[in-house]
């Protein structure tokens, strides 16, 4: 996904947690809509970084990993700390 404040991409990272998670809370228009709403009022109210906490709070246990390609262009894990700030997680 290209937005305007820089490229991710999702990965499936263990199919069966994603495939519960979608049952659970992708599985109709209003849990989408409440997930994409919560997002965007993270991007809103703290730009980038916001929105990513957001999805990945959303995304939580959900099966998914979320990259952003960085300025060398490689792209970079994303995570939250204990405290729920952003960080970047190794990839092995």
């Amino acid at each position: 996904m290209v937005t305007s404040t820089g490229t991710y991409f999702v990965k499936i990272d263990d199919i069966d947690a994603f495939a519960n998670f979608y049952n659970d809370e992708l599985s109709t228009q209003e849990l989408c809509d409440i997930i994409t709403k919560d997002i965007g009022r993270g991007y809103r109210d703290y730009g980038a970084a916001g929105a990513e906490i957001n999805f990945l709070n959303q995304f939580k246990n959900s099966g998914l990993m979320l990259f952003k390609k960085g300025a060398d262009g490689s792209f970079k894990r994303k995570g939250l700390m204990a405290d729920g700030s952003l960080q970047i997680i190794p990839c092995n």
